[in-house]
């Protein structure tokens, strides 16, 4: 079968290129070769630009996952920063740092409890006289005085001379020769002293020095110390500890709002069932205790075999962030209620928009409603009385307690209306936080009806960040047993500062204790724990030099 082109007009011919002009017939079998042809080369075009669109979206996401690592890795890491709102104020002369020219200065803190050392200072006998005459100078009885705070460390050897006494009478019973007592000494055959063992505690646990760093500070002090003997001593200390974190447990247990958070640490020491040096450490903290526990991994395990030892009756809160195992927590043991973090959702929106820049000023917009919670809230607490229940709150808290319902009611309408105006594939950015938003939403809202539970998890936050440093610093723990330390002294020293405990006079007071009692815990705990101490104790361990 022959085709042919169609008749073209002497108008239509003029108006069209020389080759439209032109006639072609092929055959039919060529004619259906060709569509086949076209149709195949137009479906691979089709499969192709379909392949460069997810490309291209693939390599937004990775340019949007670079930005945010880059900037948590380089950037600015304080998330104060300007609103949107305030982005577009005029910029305001930057304060000098320090004391404000006009302004009251603050006066210097007293030190009324250091020790006083007096010192004069004289002039020589040829700088007390008259430079024109050379007449000296008569001495007045005044002086001007002038304070000025030092401190000297300095390692120092006890030589205890032990003292013996001989029988004088002729009795048979009784000792030939008695001997004054040895000094006391936290392990049997140690050099160091009580002293020595809190500092490297201190040092090590609270201000996350590395043990070669340790060494290497006491030896510019005079005091040349064996990391080998060091490490031996820790590794007797767990014992020492335990009976003190079973009394924080106890307590914490019988308690009602959590905080928790999770942190990587390293573990050396390989076992049969850990093949790897990835182990964790959780945080529960709660009104009295905070408590670390090292983990082999990062499961929800670890929390759900923790709770299920409570005592406390009722519903428990934990504040914490959206974390798989916690929900995973919520759903094992129904007395839990979780608490999520707007922190978190706030980081999400920025973390977003520093990838997308083209999607800042539509993030921004849900960063400045959740700072418009924010402030509420804490309008709301400066008018909270927690000895009282929520329905008998004076007036102002109650006006403000509307205020926020509205503000969080306002926020979810405007979630479902944004979600139902977004194309998923299209914006899926968009649809992915606001979905995130909307599946949270009732961890997000417990504070709403509970003013003790606080909108963020940020307090969890600041007291793992002790272990962070550490973990940076010396890069975790060389054995179970040095894991194990780790987290009790981690969990004494936060709980200490909870209860606003100087950490060193406890620790140096409950070593000494220990040998006191033949390198054994103290078989009374009552001094040691914060709230079964007398008040008395607890105010005089709470005073810095007293």
């Amino acid at each position: 079968m022959l085709l042919t082109g169609e008749y073209i007009s002497v108008g239509e011919a003029k108006r069209k290129p020389p080759f439209a002009q032109r006639q072609v017939t092929l055959s039919f079998q060529d004619y259906i070769q060709l569509e086949a042809d076209k149709n195949y080369w137009h479906a691979q075009f089709q499969h192709a630009q379909a392949k460069i669109n997810e490309l291209k979206s693939r390599v937004a996401d990775l340019e949007a996952q670079v930005e945010d690592l880059t900037h948590r890795l380089y950037g600015n890491h304080s998330e104060k920063g300007q609103t949107h709102s305030e982005s577009q104020l005029p910029a305001r002369k930057k304060k000098k740092r320090g004391h404000q020219a006009g302004t009251p200065r603050f006066p210097r803190a007293p030190k009324p409890d250091l020790p006083v050392i007096e010192e004069h200072s004289v002039l020589p006998e040829a700088g007390r006289v008259c430079p024109c005459c050379g007449l000296p100078y008569h001495e007045i009885n005044n002086t001007e005085d002038a304070e000025v705070l030092e401190i000297e460390v300095k390692a120092h050897k006890r030589v205890i001379h032990r003292h013996k006494y001989v029988k004088t009478c002729q009795c048979e019973g009784g000792t030939a020769v008695l001997t004054a007592p040895p000094p006391l000494r936290l392990f049997n055959r140690n050099l160091y002293g009580i002293s020595v063992w809190t500092e490297v505690l201190l040092e090590k646990f609270q201000y996350s020095r590395s043990l070669h760093s340790i060494c290497k500070d006491f030896a510019q002090r005079g005091l040349p110390l064996a990391a080998g003997t060091l490490t031996d001593g820790f590794k007797r200390m767990p014992s020492l500890f335990a009976p003190v974190i079973q009394q924080f447990e106890t307590k914490q247990l019988g308690e009602t709002l959590f905080h928790n958070d999770e942190t990587y640490w390293k573990e050396y020491e390989l076992t049969e069932s850990k093949r790897n040096t990835h182990w964790y450490l959780w945080l529960f903290r709660s009104q009295s205790v905070t408590l670390f526990i090292a983990a082999d991994s990062r499961s929800g395990d670890t929390p759900i075999g923790y709770y299920q030892k409570l005592t406390a009756l009722g519903y428990v809160i934990v504040v914490c962030d959206r974390y798989s195992a916690y929900k995973r927590l919520a759903r094992h043991n129904r007395r839990i209620i979780l608490a999520f973090c707007w922190a978190h959702v706030r980081r999400d929106f920025l973390g977003y928009a520093r990838g997308y820049p083209d999607l800042c000023g539509w993030m921004q917009h849900w960063v400045d409603q959740i700072a418009g919670l924010y402030h509420i809230n804490h309008q709301r607490l400066s008018h909270w009385n927690p000895d009282v229940p929520l329905t008998a709150q004076p007036v102002e808290f109650n006006s403000q307690q509307a205020a926020l319902e509205q503000a969080i009611a306002q926020l979810k309408a405007d979630c479902t209306q944004a979600l139902l105006a977004l194309d998923p594939k299209a914006q899926k950015i968009q649809t992915a936080v606001l979905t995130s938003l909307q599946t949270h939403w009732a961890g997000l809202t417990v504070f709403v009806t509970n003013p003790a539970v606080p909108m963020d998890n940020n307090l969890a936050e600041r007291t793992i960040r002790s272990a962070v440093l550490g973990r940076n610093n010396y890069f975790g723990s060389g054995a179970i047993w040095s894991a194990e330390l780790a987290a009790q002294l981690f969990s004494i020293f936060a709980t200490l500062q909870q209860w606003g405990i100087n950490r060193q006079r406890w620790l140096y007071e409950y070593l000494t204790a220990c040998a006191q009692n033949h390198c054994k815990p103290p078989d009374e705990l009552t001094d040691f724990i914060p709230w079964l101490m007398p008040d008395g104790r607890r105010a005089s361990l709470s005073h810095l030099l007293g």
